[in-house]
Formats: structure tokens, C-alpha cells, sequence
């Protein structure tokens, strides 16, 4: 049995509901946040996720957001109404969000027959939003769901395992009228002692008619693809965390299927572990490694659509106040590249920070800090660009606003904005 690669808990494990304690599923928490940049300073916590006996309004976002219609939409790992694990550990949500602080929980993740566990954000197609679980649905290997803004939410798909993927772990893309994405785990080959399988990258109808494009064989070919796939011009591109020469890989997909290495990364040398999507930026492929570079700490490199001219921009260090280990895509504004990590900053808890595109000059925009007081910690998702604001998410942490409820802090993570 597969695991999410959190500390989750198993997907079969029992589903129980918890009483709703007054507060009706789906109400709408009204959050003041720091609803001004205060003493010139250009970021503010737009919202804390609240520690209340049930978790009703998430917890715990490791998701970059979407914007519809000025609207802000995303999904928490846990919190919620169900629990999804032995421990307690509730099955996630999906949320709205004003720009403003006001939050409106979609939907409430159940487990099985419905997904639980989304790690991943949402993508919008024709005004539809849709996601996926990495654990839940029919054989508890993950699902593909959709959900409208009004919260009614529907399983396109329940990932088999065997020759069909399991557990995916990143958000879709929409091409032509069609989803694509992919898997950590699943397909016919055999990656690890567990046998779980090297991971597929797919393709899904809006009516949930699925068929998977390729399986990962591992080595030269790459395995277990973290990140989702970046369309460029009909043609996909994608990562894997590892395989290829040892730190992952660059691929390249077509829609119908055959996928071709565009570059290796070495485990030490090079960076190594590329654990987020790509982005284009006028033919130039960005990304970040979780590990590698001069300080094995991470790094930000390009490389060209045909895999050739790779270059490390930014080589991450724990020393002094930069971040490290990122796991996040790339926003790229002017010029300039800005993205997160989880760790490193002056209080080791993550950072913000922009990379030139052109001379790899890196600067730390902001060191979150410890405490819920105080601001958000471990922001594992990408930065969304809103009309010159960018917008993020932080797993934990959290500001003590009115909306808080008296039985514990807002500590469970943030969104967050970033004006730079």
C-alpha cells in the first residue's frame, strides 16, 4: 500500500466525520488580516488558516493559488470536517479567497470514494476549476476531481496503480480542451524496493476519460516526476526528481505521447532534484532544484527547449540570511524570477527571493519568522503575479487576527502577498 509522501497517513484507512460544532460546511470566515503594507513595508498576511477543534477552514497549504476573476483559489493538505488517518490527520480542503481576506471553504475532501490529501493547486478551464488528491478515491491511489466556484465538486478519475499512475502530487494543465499531468508513482517498472513503480505523466477529458501517455522506466529515462508539466507551444515539459544521471531530469512530451531527456542533472555538481514545475520565459526554460549547486543547498538554472545550455543562476547557501532547499516554480516579473523556499532566511523558516534572469544576482525579499504572532513559516508553494501584487502560501505559521477562535491560535499557514 502506498503512502503520501507527507505525514498524511495511508489512503485506506477509515474515513469518520466530526460533529460541525456549530459552524455549517462551506460558511465564510471573515479574516481582517493586515489589510495594509504597514511602515512602508511591501508584504502583509492576507489571511490565517485557524487551530480550531475541527480544522473548518484548512490547514496546512503546500499550494501555489490560482486567480479567477480576481478571486483567489487553492487547497490545504489537511483540515476540514473529515479525518483521513489513524493519527486524526483531516483530508484537506479546497478554499476561495478575496484579495481582501474574506475565505469560503469549497468543499471538504472525505477520503473514499472521494479524494483526500491534495498537495496540489488547481488549474481553471472554461470557469471549472480542477485538481488532484494524492491519496482517496475508489482504490485509494489518488484521484483527478473537478470543482465549480459554487462548490460542488465531482471524481473525474481514481488512479489504479498497476499500469495506471498513483499518487499525483502536482497540479494539471489544461491544452486544447484536455488535462495533462503526472504521477509520482504507478506504470509497469520498478523504481524502488517497494516496487511502487516509476511514475506516468497522463491525459484526461473534462468528462474523466483517462489514458496514460508514458511510464517512467527510471535511469536514463527519469523517475518520479514531483512537478507538473509546462505546455509550450504543443509540445509539454516536466521534471523528475530523480533518474537520468543520478539528480533527475528535464523531459519533453508530445500530447500523443513519446517523450524524449532533454538534460540530466549530475547528483552533486549540477543541481539535482528538481522537485517544481517549469517556466518559459521567450524560449528559456526556468526551474529550481531541492538540492545541488556549489552548496548542495538547491539552486535556480535555465536550459533551453532543446535541453542544451544549462546554467545555474543561483547556487543556495545556509549560510547568513539566504533560503534554500526550494521546491517551488518560478513567477518571472521584468526581468526578474521570484520564487520561496521552505528554509534557510534569518530565522531558518523560509524565504522569498528574486533571481536577475540574465546575471543570476539573487536578493532575499523576506525571512519568515517564527511564532503565529509574529508571520507565516515553510512556504512550499510558488508566487502567483495579480496585477503587479504576488500572492503565496506558507504550510504552518500564521498571524493572531479577530477571527481566530479563543481555543488556539491561527497557526496552521497563510496566504500571504508580496508587493515588489
Amino acid at each position: 500500500m502506498l503512502c503520501a509522501v507527507t505525514l498524511a497517513g495511508c489512503a485506506h484507512e477509515s474515513v469518520s466525520q466530526l460533529p460541525a460544532a456549530g459552524l455549517s460546511v462551506g460558511s465564510p470566515l471573515l479574516s481582517t488580516g493586515q489589510p495594509e503594507y504597514r511602515g512602508g513595508r511591501k508584504y502583509r498576511v492576507v489571511f490565517s488558516f485557524g487551530d480550531n477543534p475541527y480544522g473548518y477552514d484548512g490547514a496546512g497549504p503546500v499550494a501555489s493559488l490560482i486567480n479567477v476573476n480576481g478571486a483567489l483559489y487553492g487547497t490545504t493538505s489537511g483540515g476540514g470536517i473529515h479525518t483521513c488517518s489513524a493519527s486524526g490527520v483531516e483530508c484537506g480542503t479546497v478554499f476561495g479567497l478575496s484579495t481582501t481576506g474574506l475565505e469560503h471553504v469549497l468543499h471538504n475532501f472525505g477520503g473514499t470514494p472521494d479524494g483526500n490529501f491534495p498537495y496540489a493547486g488547481l488549474v481553471d478551464m472554461n470557469g471549472t476549476l480542477y485538481g488532484t488528491t494524492a491519496n482517496g478515491g475508489t482504490y485509494g491511489y489518488g484521484t483527478v476531481f473537478s470543482i465549480t466556484t459554487g462548490g460542488t465538486e465531482t471524481v473525474l478519475h481514481s488512479f489504479g496503480y498497476g499500469s495506471d499512475g498513483a499518487q499525483p502530487m502536482a497540479a494539471l494543465i489544461a491544452v486544447h480542451g484536455n488535462l495533462y499531468g503526472t504521477t509520482l508513482y504507478g506504470g509497469y517498472a520498478s523504481c524502488s524496493a517497494s516496487t511502487d513503480g516509476c511514475g506516468t505523466v497522463f491525459r484526461i477529458s473534462p468528462s474523466g476519460e483517462e489514458r496514460v501517455l508514458h511510464i517512467f522506466q527510471g535511469k536514463t529515462d527519469g523517475l518520479f516526476p514531483l512537478a507538473g508539466l509546462l505546455d509550450v507551444k504543443g509540445t509539454l515539459y516536466g521534471t523528475t526528481v530523480g533518474g537520468g544521471d543520478g539528480g533527475g531530469t528535464v523531459f519533453s512530451i508530445t500530447p500523443a505521447g513519446k517523450e524524449t531527456v532533454l538534460y540530466s542533472f549530475p547528483e552533486v555538481a549540477d543541481g539535482s532534484g528538481p522537485e517544481a514545475s517549469l517556466i518559459d520565459v521567450k524560449g528559456t526554460l526556468y526551474g529550481t532544484t531541492e538540492g545541488g549547486g556549489s552548496a548542495d543547498w538547491g539552486t535556480v538554472f535555465s536550459v533551453s527547449e532543446t535541453g542544451t545550455n544549462e546554467r545555474v543562476l543561483h547556487s543556495f547557501s545556509d549560510s547568513g540570511s539566504d533560503g534554500f532547499r526550494p521546491v517551488s516554480s518560478l513567477t518571472a516579473v521584468k526581468g526578474m524570477l521570484y520564487g520561496t523556499t521552505p528554509k534557510g532566511g534569518i530565522a531558518t523558516v523560509g524565504t522569498i527571493f528574486r533571481v536577475d534572469e540574465k546575471t543570476g544576482a539573487e536578493s532575499v525579499l523576506h525571512s519568515f519568522n517564527i511564532g503565529y504572532i509574529n508571520d507565516g513559516v515553510y512556504p512550499e508553494a510558488g508566487l502567483i503575479n495579480v496585477n503587479g501584487t504576488l500572492y503565496g502560501t506558507t504550510s504552518y505559521g500564521g498571524v493572531s487576527l479577530p477571527s481566530c477562535p479563543n481555543s488556539g491560535p491561527c497557526d496552521w499557514g497563510t496566504v500571504f502577498a508580496y508587493k515588489p
